[in-house]
């Protein structure tokens, strides 16, 4: 009987490792100043924040609600959901329409990293790294 104890364990290992990256990868995102605004926005102003004019291309950092929201929830060893806790994280991944007829664009910061950050090349990279 052959024992895959051992590389079951480096699978799941090597997993929580690339979930961690790709979390990092996804905060990146949402820090990159690369992200289209149709118009200036004067941020607040307060702790840790300098209340400066942000324009086009920006990051989506304002006042750091939604980078600092992120939870990440293990179902099992080689499943794991990432969200954001905060409130506006789904209209600022989306877009919005208000009643107004003001917009404000989708930033999928999460499609986005998942451009900049190769699943299957890291995930065996990893792997490759641990045997």
């Amino acid at each position: 009987m052959i024992n895959f104890n051992p590389l079951n364990s480096i699978i799941d290992d090597g997993f929580a490792i690339l979930v961690d990256e790709f979390s990092q990868q996804q905060q990146e995102e949402i820090k990159s100043e690369k992200w289209d605004w149709p118009r200036v926005t004067h941020r607040i102003q307060g702790v840790g924040r300098t209340g400066q004019v942000a324009s086009s291309p920006r990051d989506i950092v304002d006042t750091g609600e939604l980078l600092d929201s992120l939870e990440i929830n293990f179902i099992n060893p080689h499943h794991a959901i990432y969200y954001w806790q905060s409130q506006h994280a789904i209209f600022v991944l989306m877009g919005q329409r208000y009643s107004n007829g003001t917009e404000t664009p989708g930033r999928n910061w999460i499609e986005s990293a998942m451009e900049e950050y190769s699943l299957l090349e890291n995930f065996a990279d990893i792997l490759r790294s641990s045997l």
